[in-house]
């Protein structure tokens, strides 16, 4: 038994792999240009899009003013007032798989693993911007948003067949729960027709009150903007200390980035620090337009804590059913990186050099500040882990 377990996990991480490289290298192009049309194929009328939110950037930073409800959706998607739609939005490499997973595996909830991860692997939507995950860039694109809103608010009312090519049915058959093992049933019993497989998964869809999403390549106050569109929506955003990500992204095989290319590896974190600049001041924003549909988390403050990610769970509205509570407890008592759900917090302070540090603190000082996270001012104070990488408390806790 043990052999087949570790045999399937090898499996599982190579195709995790090929999928992420094929999507990034392959399918990306044809994608995005799906996209495109269907954007062009609609009336863009830009005096009706979102007035409301506002974005300037000043020395670097970006502040974002939200004056009120607004879409180029003409109205709020009507669903049935017991449906409860979960969206958790985070950063590549944050500790999002292991949480979204927590709503893969209820067996009373439909998942959508990473639904834009096909159309770019390696780029977000930022306001009317479109930026690379790992360089300090971004092209105007303001179509891109409201074709992934849109996107977006399909799936949760479960209409697929339509967006066929803008969907990862193989990452979501791997990471997207049990219930996209109907999708492979049907896939060998209609001979690989996706449009019949797809339509039997909408179908399926349709069965569960409780819809959920993990979402890593929209701003914050970008996907708050379901919110407006889905009355029964909540959002969960994870924030995970950068210099964590950062040694993650290197110690990841399928990722573009590492630290022997100095100077990529310093693109990557002015590209990760500048997302979370705008995601820090966004965070404030959205939670005081929304204070009872959005919960702020942190990696380290959910870390090793049952009971935290029981309240995070809860604040759903899903029922967290003896099956979670066990995939919890099994994940934190993992006694290797392998088995646990959350790697240690603070590991990267045994493994990253203190130049790659001192990297990240330069260009991620105002998030660190925002999160409440501590600064090294020296390799011995890095390495010492009896001084907490957290300065007072951290700025988003769940109570």
């Amino acid at each position: 038994m043990t052999v087949v377990i570790l045999c399937l996990f090898v499996f599982v991480s190579k195709r995790y792999k090929d999928l992420h490289t094929y999507s990034s290298s392959t399918i990306s192009s044809d994608v995005e240009k799906d996209f495109t049309n269907e954007r062009s194929n609609r009336e863009i009328n830009t005096e009706h899009g979102r007035s409301d939110v506002k974005i300037s950037i000043t020395n670097g930073r970006s502040d974002i003013t939200i004056d009120g409800p607004a879409s180029n959706k003409d109205s709020v998607v009507k669903t049935n007032g017991s449906m409860k739609f979960t969206l958790l939005t985070a950063y590549m490499r944050s500790g999002s798989t292991f949480l979204g997973s927590l709503l893969g595996i209820q067996s009373n909830i439909f998942y959508f693993y990473e639904p834009l991860h096909k159309q770019n692997i390696f780029k977000y939507v930022q306001g009317d911007q479109y930026c690379s995950y790992t360089k300090p860039e971004c092209e105007l694109r303001p179509e891109k948003r409201e074709l992934f809103l849109d996107f977006l608010t399909d799936l949760y009312n479960c209409t697929m067949v339509p967006h066929e090519d803008k969907l990862n049915v193989q990452l979501f058959k791997m990471l997207g729960g049990p219930k996209w093992q109907k999708f492979s049933q049907c896939m060998v019993k209609t001979h690989n027709s996706a449009p019949k497989c797809l339509k039997e998964m909408e179908n399926e869809c349709k069965k569960y009150e409780f819809r959920s999403a993990k979402v890593l390549r929209m701003g914050l106050d970008d996907a708050a903007m379901l919110l407006n569109r889905l009355p029964n929506l909540r959002l969960i955003h994870l924030f995970r200390d950068p210099r964590a990500v950062i040694n993650s992204h290197i110690h990841t095989g399928w990722f573009p980035m590492k630290s022997n290319n100095m100077q990529a590896l310093e693109d990557d974190i002015k590209a990760l620090c500048s997302r979370l600049d705008h995601d820090t001041v966004a965070a404030h924003k959205v939670l005081k337009q929304y204070p009872d549909r959005i919960k702020i988390v942190q990696y380290d403050d959910l870390y090793g804590n049952i009971t935290k990610l029981e309240k995070v769970f809860e604040f759903t509205g899903m029922p967290l059913t003896p099956t979670v509570k066990t995939y919890i407890k099994s994940k934190i008592g993992g006694k290797t990186l392998k088995t646990k759900g959350f790697h240690p917090a603070a590991s990267y302070r045994g493994l990253l050099s203190y130049p790659i540090v001192q990297m990240v603190d330069k260009h991620c000082e105002n998030a660190l500040q925002m999160l409440g996270l501590r600064s090294f001012s020296s390799v011995e104070e890095l390495r010492n882990v009896s001084i907490s990488h957290i300065n007072d408390k951290l700025t988003f806790v769940v109570n």
